[in-house]
């Protein structure tokens, strides 16, 4: 059974901790933000406290900022649910997170990740088991144009 006093000063102090957190360009400035994933918190790395400010989240139903809501939304389906509690749970036990569109498993998505996947989607480069799976973020079990479209929209602004 939950103890709603605690939960309530978790959510609170995870509010607080999620609202300080600020964007963080790359030094290349190759990507909008760069953070890791589960780092709901933005200490620089996934701990016990990020994934009791996933609970948080969820119980709260709104993102206590667009940085905090993305390294949280751990499987990039656009939400935070149980999930992606689980998933940053089985990293603490593990030691692997792993992300939508991540294929070379440095916990980020980055250009280097979108260009993989269209290379995959090519024919340029073949991908692993796993990698196909990280890729394939309509869940159709494959990887097409359409996965690739996505990744590189929900990570980066091409309007400019």
């Amino acid at each position: 059974m939950f103890n709603f006093k605690k939960i309530a000063a978790c959510a609170a102090a995870a509010m607080t901790l999620a609202c300080s957190v600020t964007a963080m360009p790359t030094s290349a400035g190759t990507e909008p933000f760069a953070y890791i994933k589960g780092d709901v918190n933005g200490d620089g790395r996934v701990t016990m406290q990020d994934h009791d400010a996933i609970v948080d989240i969820i119980m709260a139903r709104k993102a206590p900022s667009n940085k905090s809501w993305g390294a949280a939304d751990v499987n990039f389906d656009h939400k935070v649910d149980p999930t992606d509690f689980n998933i940053v749970g089985l990293y603490l036990k593990t030691g692997q997170l792993y992300a939508n569109g991540d294929v070379d498993g440095d916990n980020k998505v980055t250009k280097k990740d979108v260009k993989a996947i269209a290379d995959y989607v090519n024919g340029k480069r073949p991908f692993f088991k796993k990698q196909i799976i990280l890729s394939d973020v309509n869940k159709n079990n494959m990887v097409t144009a359409k996965d690739y479209m996505l990744i590189r929209n929900y990570h980066f602004d091409y309007s400019k």
